[in-house]
């Protein structure tokens, strides 16, 4: 036993389902909604990048002209502290214990090496999953003494 089927009617449904306009209005929202926080994730890990990167060269810069000061055997630990904060970004504040120089005493002839710590606040979501207390930064600069 067939199944009847009128082939005159189900071709007329086929040829106007497949002649009328297909309307895509709702892709792109759903396109837009699937890509949108993939892109800004993205967007702020690089400004965060950005960020970490400024931090670290002007540690670095900050460290090497504490260097610098201390290249003077005269030069006292305090004035070699006061060159380093400030020469940072006025948002990074840093502790006494937190600018080491090396050796205390120096003499002509010696390397002095100033370090100075820093903890960097992230602003990315993901990056405070895994470093809570943020990402500890160093910069160092050493210079002959004279």
């Amino acid at each position: 036993m067939g199944v009847l089927v009128d082939h005159g009617r189900l071709s007329r449904y086929l040829r106007a389902a497949l002649a009328a306009p297909r309307t895509s209005r709702g892709q792109g929202i759903v396109e837009f909604a699937l890509v949108a926080p993939i892109f800004l994730l993205m967007l702020v890990a690089v400004v965060d990048f950005g960020r970490a990167l400024r931090y670290g060269i002007a540690l670095n810069d900050a460290a090497f002209q504490g260097a610098r000061v201390g290249a003077n055997a005269t030069a006292t630990a305090a004035s070699i502290r006061t060159t380093v904060r400030a020469d940072l970004p006025s948002e990074v504040i840093v502790p006494d214990a937190d600018i080491t120089i090396n050796p205390a005493n120096r003499s002509a002839g010696s390397t002095v090496t100033v370090t100075v710590r820093w903890t960097f606040p992230p602003i990315m979501p993901a990056t405070r999953v895994f470093a809570p207390s943020g990402i500890v930064m160093l910069g160092a600069g050493s210079t002959a003494v004279q």
